[in-house]
């Protein structure tokens, strides 16, 4: 009896890596480019988007030494958290605005 052909694996489109969520970063600092670098990046690899956590964290209306220790407790919260690799997500990605 012969085997039976092992199924595709699911390509992922580009546009499921997208939000309907409306992204309203500074568009003259950048931000659009990164997001859209990200997404761009995770198609490539095929990376299933279930499988990643997008956070930003926009701290640019914060005074300078605010903004610091925002940015530092964000970091440091996001390693006390660590990864459930059972459940995932298994790609987790923080962008702060500065």
């Amino acid at each position: 009896m012969p085997e039976a052909a092992a199924a595709a694996p699911k390509k992922f489109a580009l546009q499921e890596y997208k939000t309907e969520v409306h992204v309203d970063w500074c568009p003259g600092c950048g931000d659009f480019g990164i997001l859209s670098s990200i997404q761009q990046a995770l198609f490539q690899l095929q990376i299933p988007p279930y499988r990643v956590a997008i956070t930003q964290v926009d701290l640019t209306g914060e005074d300078e030494a605010q903004r610091d220790a925002v940015a530092h407790e964000v970091i440091a919260e996001d390693v006390r958290r660590g990864f459930d690799l059972e459940t995932g997500p298994l790609w987790r990605i923080t962008l702060i605005s500065l």
